[in-house]
This record gives structure tokens, C-alpha cells and sequence, in this order.
């Protein structure tokens, strides 16, 4: 522990306490970076261990890769995802916010044509009167 008003920087702690290769591993993060690559156009993705986000996009960069997205990799168990098999196809475990209930929709169509039939019938009844 340093002492009160004693300045001890990072690289200090780097060089006393664990030695660079321990220091790097606990500071690093696994990063999975995907993207082109840069000569032939072929989809790539490469892992790599940095200390940032930043970092792992340069060392991607130096592979000769043109980088599309960078995301940290975590050691957890994977996440179970449902498989939709279409776009916005929530499983049925989400109601819909957008629209009405089937039901509704033909109750008011037909509500429409209705009234729009009782307000056009008197001039089609002159008409062939």
C-alpha cells in the first residue's frame, strides 16, 4: 500500500507488484472484432485480447481488416435467445402495441361501410326511381 503523498504511478505497480505479462492479463479484456477483409472483401471475425475496445479495433486494423463492429466477449453461459423465424415475430409471449385486435378491424370496416351505405342509399334510389 503506498504510503500517504508518496505518488505511485501505473507503471510503478506494473514493474513491482506483478510483473508485465501478469498485469497485461488482468487488465485485458477478449474482444471479438468483425469485419472485411481489407484485400479480398471476405467476411472476417477475429478475438483478441486488449486493454480497450479502442486497442482491439488497431490490432484488427494491423490484421488487415476493415472493422465493422467490436464487442466484448464474456465468459458467462451463453444466453438462450428464442428463434424467430420472422422479422418482429416475438414468440407470442409479446402483445403487439401496434393495430387492433383482428375483430375490431372487421367490426369497423364493416361500421364504415355501413354508415357510408346509409348516406350514399337515398341517391341511389332516386337514381333509378
Amino acid at each position: 500500500m503506498p504510503n500517504p503523498g508518496s505518488e505511485e504511478t501505473v507503471e510503478d505497480i506494473r514493474q513491482s507488484r506483478l510483473g508485465q505479462a501478469a498485469f497485461d492479463i488482468i487488465v485485458s479484456m477478449r474482444f471479438r472484432v468483425t469485419g472485411t477483409n481489407h484485400s479480398t472483401g471476405a467476411r472476417m471475425t477475429l478475438e483478441f485480447e486488449a486493454p480497450a475496445k479502442a486497442a482491439a479495433e488497431h490490432k484488427a486494423r494491423g490484421a488487415g481488416m476493415d472493422v465493422q463492429h467490436v464487442a466484448e466477449v464474456h465468459d458467462g453461459p451463453p444466453v438462450e435467445r428464442k428463434r424467430t423465424t420472422h422479422r418482429g415475430d416475438h414468440g407470442g409471449d409479446v402483445e403487439s402495441v401496434a393495430g387492433f385486435h383482428p375483430v375490431l378491424k372487421t367490426l369497423l370496416i364493416l361500421a364504415i361501410i355501413v354508415l357510408a351505405s346509409w348516406i350514399v342509399w337515398p341517391y341511389v334510389r332516386g337514381f333509378f326511381s
